[in-house]
Formats: C-alpha cells, structure tokens, sequence
C-alpha cells in the first residue's frame, strides 16, 4: 500500500485484529508490519514506499492448502471489499512434508553480528480485536521506526498446557495472548558504541605490540587505570601472594595513573 495512504493502517488493523481467530484455527507465524519502509517492485528496479505486511504463516497438521485458504480467503475478500484498489495481496502456499522440510526453506540467514535495543508487548484478544481504533494508533506507534513484528506464537497449545506438578516457570500471561509483539532500534547498528569499541581495540593491540608496558594517555576520553609491565606485574601478585613486598627495584615506575 502506498505509504501516503491514511487507510493503510486501517487494513493492517483489520488484518492483525483476525489473528486470535487464525491462531483458534490452528494457524501461527511470523507476520512483520512495515511502516514506511522502501520496497523493491516485483519485476523491476524500482524502490517505493510502502505501509503494509510480509511473513510467513503455517498450519500443521493439514495437507490439503485448501485448509487454509478457506481461513484466509474471507478476509481477502473483506479488505477488497471495505478498501478497493487501495491493497495489493499476494499469497503463495506451499506444502511441506514435515518441519524439517519447512525449515531449510526458512531459516534465518541473515548476518548476524548486528545490534538492535528491543522493546516487545504480549497481546491478548481484546488488545487485537477488541477496540480498532486503539489498536490502530499502538500499531502505527509501535511500528514508527520503520517495521514491527506481530508474531503469532501463542494459541492453543499454549492456553491449555498442562505443565506437570501444575505450573512452570512460563509467564502466566502467556495463557491468554496471541501476540508476540516487538518493535527495533539501531537495526543499522549502534555507531557511537562501536566506535567506542574500536578505537579500545586499536588501543589495546598497540600496547601488546610495544610490549613496553608504559601507559600512553590513551584513547580520547578513556582514561587506563593500572597499566604495569608485564613482568613486574606478574612477580608483584605473586610475591603478594606469599606475604611479601616486592622490591623496590621491580616496581619503580611500573604502575601509573
């Protein structure tokens, strides 16, 4: 949907607000909200942007799709209907043989080595379904920073669990939610702190190649506390170990501050 829509989170709402009937049904998955965000046209070169969805959805235990058409198919029909023109749907299923089969098709391959501050939300029926308008300001928010996850990963399964002795040491709230809900900062990375880090790293590979063991004022803005040479270092803790002083000799000059 095009980005300048104010409709367009009038269907995300729609959508997300059917997830407690699609997970009763028997259906869970990975669905991301994207909030403004450039999107590669199918077919073409193009970059625009878009507010909408992408992500996988699963039934187990079912081998005709046809099951889950016949979940998804009326609320197609009800978005085209109430927003005609206005969303573009496209959705593919595809039957697997087991998980294992699913799985090689869709783990995760992305890079990892990124950082990213977390903020998540467990949702329950009455906070998906229960007033849109509600729903739709927290989902627009949730997502302003460019994408959101709605993950539906609770139902059923877990709503009437039967843990031995009673209980367990799940969050009682997960009984009653649908959603997993999370939202991302510094998806890109945190610069400051890996600069931080870098500069540290520089810094400390220069002192283990002088091997003089004489503290440089180091990098800007981090003061060294405690640099001794190696040496010197070494026989002082284990001379104090044993109750002793270490000679003058050995320590002159070999701690600064």
């Amino acid at each position: 949907m095009p980005a300048a829509s104010n409709q367009a989170f009038d269907v995300i709402t729609y959508f997300v607000s059917n997830f407690p009937k699609l997970a009763d049904a028997g259906i869970s998955g990975y669905p991301l909200i994207l909030n403004s965000l450039p999107w590669l046209t199918p077919g073409t070169t193009t970059f625009t942007t878009i507010k909408g969805m992408i992500g996988n959805l699963i039934m187990i235990n079912h081998k005709n799709p046809a099951d889950m058409n016949a979940l998804l198919d009326p609320i197609y029909k009800k978005i085209n209907e109430t927003w005609p023109g206005l969303a573009t749907i496209t959705p593919t299923i595809t039957y697997y043989p087991n998980f294992y089969a699913w799985f090689n098709d869709h783990y995760d391959k992305s890079p990892v080595g990124h950082e990213n501050l977390v903020s998540s939300r467990l949702l329950d029926a009455e906070a998906l379904s229960g007033n849109a308008t509600k729903t739709r300001a927290a989902l627009e928010k949730f997502s302003a920073g460019g994408q959101a996850t709605v993950f539906i990963v609770s139902g059923k399964g877990v709503h009437n669990a039967k843990p031995r002795g009673g209980g367990n040491s799940v969050l009682p709230a997960w009984r009653n939610v649908y959603v997993h809900a999370s939202a991302f900062f510094g998806s890109r990375g945190f610069p400051f702190l890996r600069k931080t880090w870098l500069t540290l790293c520089s810094y400390r590979r220069s002192m283990a190649a002088t091997k003089s063991g004489v503290s440089s004022p180091g990098p800007p803005g981090v003061r060294i506390l405690g640099v001794r040479p190696a040496r010197a270092g070494a026989e002082h803790g284990r001379l104090h170990e044993r109750g002793s002083n270490p000679p003058a000799h050995r320590t002159a000059g070999s701690q600064q501050e």
